[in-house]
């Protein structure tokens, strides 16, 4: 994978934050309400927003297309902030500063919204766009010759097709948790998902 476009986008969006005029929001002087643990992801999260907005030729190697733009971002930063080993009251706060971060600074989030969820609620989101990433770096061949099924990951990736169904059930007349929202706003409308019957054979060394 390290040549695919996510993981060159992954890379370029985790970069170093260190405050310049082109990289404003890597202040701490304007963050310094952010809890320590995550502060650091804070900063990164709201100086990508601002430079793909308005510095977008920083970027070497980050899609220019809009829709995997917001996948890989939200990969990111749900692979970051779990990285973290956060529980939920520091997400809370994560969740209520950037939406007043958001509204007081007016920021252009580019048609991506974050939305507040739980920390287990976000583990599922992950798992699904883990999925999603993951089978959209190979061709329905590849898929085919059990590139899946022998990955180190397989049972973990196994587990989104149940996420899946359980979201999909729930949202279907839940539109105002942010878990559904972001389902039916992001990976029901725009993700891939036609293949996901694929996960109903074994894993490698499975009985």
């Amino acid at each position: 994978m390290r040549e695919k476009e996510l993981y060159k986008s992954y890379n370029e969006l985790n970069q170093k934050c260190s405050w310049t005029y082109r990289d404003l929001y890597c202040s701490d002087a304007l963050t310094s309400f952010v809890d320590d643990s995550i502060r650091h992801l804070y900063k990164k999260l709201w100086n990508n927003f601002f430079k793909v907005k308005y510095y977008s030729g920083d970027f070497k190697y980050l899609t220019k297309d809009k829709k995997k733009f917001c996948a890989y971002l939200k990969y990111w930063f749900y692979d970051k902030l779990l990285s973290k080993n956060v529980n939920d009251k520091v997400i809370e706060k994560f969740f209520s500063d950037w939406e007043s971060t958001t509204k007081s600074y007016n920021l252009d989030t580019i048609g991506c919204e974050l939305y507040k969820m739980n920390l287990n609620e976000i583990k599922e989101t992950k798992q699904l766009y883990d999925y999603f990433l993951f089978h959209d770096g190979y061709t329905i061949n590849d898929l085919v010759n059990h590139k899946i099924y022998v990955s180190p990951y397989c049972q973990y990736l196994k587990k989104a097709a149940d996420v899946y169904k359980k979201r999909k059930s729930e949202c279907a007349s839940d539109h105002n948790s942010g878990r559904c929202k972001e389902f039916n706003n992001y990976i029901d409308r725009k993700m891939i998902k036609n293949d996901i019957t694929l996960f109903k054979g074994k894993c490698k060394n499975e009985e």
